[in-house]
């Protein structure tokens, strides 16, 4: 899997896949101790079931331990009405209530002034990023291009973000390892599925791979008894890309002791209580 950040760093309001009026202003005089010199208040509205949430306090929290003269507040939309309340706040910005929201509620105020074009903020001084291996000074070169993907029509870039939209494929694992002469291989990136359905052409496969788009692919009976009987494997298996690491926001106590390897044959060696996750790592 593929993540739209170069390295992780501390992008903090650089809002994942939101938009933002940078509600902070230089403080001419010195800030508060510990401080950046800015100053002011950010809040957000985000809708209440989403996975990155806990990332954006960790990475809110940061931020203001950093910059001790801003206030960021995050408000949780537990509701239906998450689309009414940002063209609320969209159609009254003098109000103030919001500033960061999901910007895909308004797609129709893409290049005009109600919208952070991004464009010109991707080469201004990053200071988060320092010792990142792509690093060049600015917040551009820790991100990859589906960061920051540009707006067709208003030709604007309205959004920065760290998740990308993927197919799910599902292919015979025996076949590729039967095509490739080896029983341990499998393709573990889209490139490398790439090049190994052109080797599959090249050795006289019509179609090596067939993938359905249409509504039905994926409504059918034999289809939902295979997700079924796939879906847990691949979620054991997927704990080992996700599990939290030490320097991540989601750590806790027990993630010490859990190891991938060591417990993948326990069956109850994906129970919530024995370990974290943080699903920004995929």
């Amino acid at each position: 899997m593929r993540k739209t950040t170069k390295s992780l760093v501390a992008a903090v309001l650089s809002a994942c896949f939101l938009f933002g009026a940078a509600a902070c202003e230089k403080n001419p005089g010195p800030g508060p101790s510990g401080g950046s010199g800015l100053k002011g208040n950010i809040n957000f509205l985000v809708p209440m079931a989403n996975v990155d949430n806990d990332a954006l306090e960790a990475m809110a929290n940061a931020y203001m331990d950093i910059n001790r003269g801003v206030t960021i507040t995050i408000t949780k939309n537990n509701g239906n009405g998450y689309s009414e309340l940002v063209r609320a706040a969209v159609a009254a910005p003098e109000a103030g209530v919001v500033n960061i929201v999901r910007i895909s509620q308004i797609a129709e105020y893409y290049g005009t002034d109600k919208v952070v074009d991004f464009t010109d903020y991707l080469d201004e001084e990053n200071d988060y990023a320092e010792g990142s291996p792509s690093y060049d000074g600015t917040w551009k070169s820790v991100l990859e291009a589906d960061a920051y993907p540009i707006e067709g029509k208003a030709n604007t870039i309205p959004a920065l973000s760290y998740e990308s939209n993927y197919t799910v494929c599902f292919y015979d694992k025996r076949a590729m390892n039967d095509l490739m002469k080896d029983p341990d291989y499998a393709p573990e990136t889209w490139e490398e599925l790439l090049a190994l359905l052109e080797k599959a052409k090249s050795d006289g496969y019509a179609s090596p791979l067939g993938l359905s788009f249409n509504e039905s692919s994926c409504a059918g009976i034999f289809m939902g008894w295979m997700i079924k009987m796939y879906a847990d494997q691949y979620f054991r298996d997927f704990i080992g890309k996700a599990h939290s690491l030490e320097v991540d926001y989601s750590y806790i106590a027990a993630d010490k002791n859990w190891n991938y390897e060591e417990m993948k044959g326990d069956p109850g060696f994906d129970r919530t209580e024995v370990y974290s996750s943080n699903l920004n790592r995929t």
